[in-house]
């Protein structure tokens, strides 16, 4: 037993080590070099919040202390994010993305236009749960109780069809009764807000954290 726990010291200071090693491999990769993040939206969505929050921790604690871009790509439900990194960002190590929780859903049923593998993905790092919620104009909407909402149909605006903005509230209508009208093909969850000032649309099924983090003065 004695000369095992030898050797094991001996393994466990030589993949220390190792570690080190790699350590200082990456740094010297990363050093004065950039990274670029896709996000599915734009700087004011939600997805664009998380990665301004997280963009001084990797700039930080990443080996070499890179600096970080965001590359800002709404489009197809976040499809337009997703299938550029997937087909054609290059694979160094300089290009990742931040992705709509709907892309395993939309590889699932089978959307056109999906042109990647989730699972192929390398998952990094969550910044935290996004969750979603149904908010409406008041003075617009002709509904604003569920109760309404199952009696009168009611305009929700969406980035696309493979975006939570239009895979929720499509849900909802199907299982619970709800008359959501869905108008796709804003630019970004910004164009959505607009459109619901301008009284296009009534509504929109989104992140609770695009209201908190900017659209205060709504609340």
């Amino acid at each position: 037993m004695k000369n095992w726990a030898k050797d094991t010291g001996m393994l466990v200071a030589g993949a220390a080590v190792m570690l080190l090693g790699a350590a200082d491999v990456a740094a010297q990769f990363y050093k004065d070099k950039t990274i670029q993040i896709a996000i599915p939206g734009g700087p004011r969505g939600s997805y664009g919040f998380h990665v301004q929050v997280l963009e001084k921790y990797l700039t930080r604690h990443m080996p070499g202390n890179p600096a970080v871009d965001p590359v800002y790509m709404p489009g197809a439900g976040g499809l337009k994010a997703a299938n550029y990194l997937y087909n054609v960002a290059p694979k160094e190590g300089l290009f990742i993305g931040s992705l709509l929780k709907t892309i395993t859903m939309n590889e699932a049923v089978k959307r056109p236009g999906v042109k990647y593998k989730s699972a192929k993905f390398g998952w990094i790092i969550s910044t935290g749960p996004v969750d979603s919620v149904l908010a409406v104009w008041t003075a617009h909407s002709p509904a604003v109780t569920f109760e309404e909402m199952t009696k009168k149909e009611v305009i929700l605006g969406s980035t696309g069809k493979g975006s939570v903005t239009f895979f929720e509230p499509t849900i909802m209508n199907d299982l619970l009764g709800t008359k959501f009208k869905i108008i796709t093909g804003y630019n970004g969850l910004e164009g959505v807000h607009l459109a619901m000032e301008r009284g296009e649309v009534h509504g929109r099924h989104a992140s609770w954290e695009s209201l908190k983090c900017c659209r205060r003065d709504w609340l």
